[in-house]
């Protein structure tokens, strides 16, 4: 029955479910029946559904991150590898 669901619960599990999140991980997480949590969220209107992300607007986020990517020069490599290995070589060795 939705009483029975702290407000706070009906919020999680609505939130969870936006992000994709199972029904049936929701109830685990919040230790409630996975059928007693539907019934609430149908009754109270909600979606009772993980909401799957659009594959245009993930390939867009991606194609968009690969962008922002700063393209080095192999001169650019050649300094930070040897900055890296100046740094391991002063590091002191190791105890027997």
């Amino acid at each position: 029955m939705a009483g029975t669901y702290d407000p706070n619960e009906i919020a999680i599990a609505v939130i969870a479910l936006e992000d994709g999140y199972s029904l049936s991980y929701i109830a685990a997480y919040l230790r409630r029946d996975r059928s007693g949590l539907h019934r609430a969220l149908r009754r109270l209107g909600y979606p009772t559904r993980p909401v799957k992300p659009d594959p245009q607007a993930q390939r867009e986020a991606v194609e968009e991150a690969i962008a922002s990517i700063d393209v080095w020069t192999r001169i650019e490599l050649r300094a930070d590898l040897t900055q890296v290995r100046s740094i391991i070589c002063a590091m002191p060795s190791p105890p027997p």
